[in-house]
């Protein structure tokens, strides 16, 4: 009994009586070497086989396999926006990619599970990847395993500043000086930062653009409210607004932190934005529906993952080693009910 061969080049060539080595060129492109009668006849009967090409020996072959690792957590709105525009993009040139991530969204500096995911697609011969660091403490010797081969390293979101490698994130620095100048501009004189993570460079620049114009106007008291878990923050923020002279402005790093800040308001008798101004940061889907609705920053996360990966895409497409790109993407600021002018003498 004749052995079941796969769909296989071998059994199209026993199919049309061509030489495997021809299948192997009309299969991969270089058809105008031969008589169209005989790429009919292999093309139709690689479809009549349902012929797949084997990407992986492909890729062993050529050093390419066309595949991205991706390692950003789909655990927020946020991020699978991000990975949308990566995974469009890619789909787009014909690329796949893993994804994998790390459940935490701030990790210890001792967390080595991004390191461990790296070992894993460097193992599956990945041609790049793609990352959003949970942590901003790690060195350069965390990416060896990426760079000792030559692979593209695209940071999203977080950039690591102490890392010379690329970045696609949103211009946090910018955002924090344009919300700061907003409450001076509707005359608000006490004022706070909310939020976990300053270890984080997106939170960070955020901070020192905010913090950076409020330091030019001495008539300004400022508090910031930055811990290292919610709790602890949360707690400081409620002891903070039960103060005869809280602060009539708070700056959440982000919307998230906005829904904690509007129960402290709303628990301790306040009225937003009468009394406490309220701004966030990111635009997610529930900012809108917040009591009163919030104003807050839009990022772009579709954008930041689709020029990732068109960045992604020129650095293993050239020759040629190409310098570090940090692009850095303005956000824009969505005007609600929680923001007003200091009513607060």
């Amino acid at each position: 009994m004749a052995k079941n061969l796969k769909p296989s080049m071998k059994k199209i060539a026993l199919e049309t009586g061509v030489a495997e080595s021809t299948v192997c060129r009309i299969l991969n492109g270089q058809s105008k070497l031969y008589a169209e009668e005989t790429c009919k006849r292999v093309m139709e009967a690689a479809a009549r086989l349902k012929y797949r090409p084997n990407i992986l020996v492909k890729g062993i072959l050529s050093g390419k396999t066309r595949t991205a690792g991706v390692m950003i957590p789909p655990t927020a709105t946020f991020m699978s926006k991000i990975i949308h525009g990566i995974h469009d993009e890619l789909l787009a040139a014909n690329y796949a990619m893993f994804l994998s991530w790390n459940d935490k969204e701030i990790a210890s500096s001792d967390d080595d599970t991004e390191l461990r995911i790296i070992h894993q697609l460097v193992d599956r011969r990945v041609d790049g990847i793609i990352l959003r660091p949970t942590n901003d403490l790690v060195s350069g010797m965390y990416f060896n395993e990426i760079w000792e081969r030559k692979l593209p390293l695209i940071l999203v979101d977080r950039d690591i500043p102490e890392v010379s490698t690329d970045f696609i994130g949103t211009d946090d620095n910018a955002s924090g000086v344009y919300i700061a100048s907003k409450f001076i501009e509707l005359e608000h004189h006490n004022i706070c930062t909310f939020g976990v993570g300053i270890t984080v460079n997106s939170f960070r620049e955020r901070v020192n653009g905010f913090e950076s114009t409020l330091s030019k106007d001495p008539a300004i008291r400022y508090t910031r409210i930055v811990e290292n878990d919610l709790a602890t923050a949360e707690e400081k923020l409620r002891n903070m607004i039960k103060q005869k002279d809280h602060p009539t402005a708070i700056f959440c790093m982000n919307d998230y932190y906005a829904v904690s800040a509007y129960r402290i308001i709303k628990e301790a008798g306040l009225r937003i934005p009468d009394d406490v101004s309220v701004f966030g940061f990111a635009d997610i889907e529930h900012a809108e529906l917040m009591s009163p609705p919030l104003t807050t920053m839009r990022q772009f996360p579709y954008e930041i993952g689709k020029q990732a990966a068109q960045l992604f895409l020129k650095k293993i497409e050239s020759d040629a080693t190409l310098p570090p790109v940090k692009l850095r993407i303005k956000p824009e600021p969505v005007f609600r009910q929680s923001l007003s002018k200091c009513n607060k003498k």
